[in-house]
């Protein structure tokens, strides 16, 4: 059952998040803080908090659905 939840959630994140918000997982999955994040990916913290803010918004439609 938890395969088959990792394989949805996958689709979900393939299908409706932006390679920026991507991007911003991976780098979350290793560890850095959105400070750390923002840096690397060359904008400030609010926008990566922002970034943040969106993934969870799709996330928690998708949960709804």
């Amino acid at each position: 059952m938890r395969s088959l939840h990792l394989k949805l959630l996958r689709l979900v994140i393939e299908d409706n998040l932006t390679n920026k918000q991507f991007e911003a997982i991976q780098f979350r999955n290793q560890g850095y803080t959105n400070r750390e994040i923002a840096e690397l990916c060359g904008v400030g913290r609010k926008a990566i908090e922002k970034r943040f803010a969106r993934i969870r918004k799709i996330l928690s439609d998708y949960k709804e659905n």
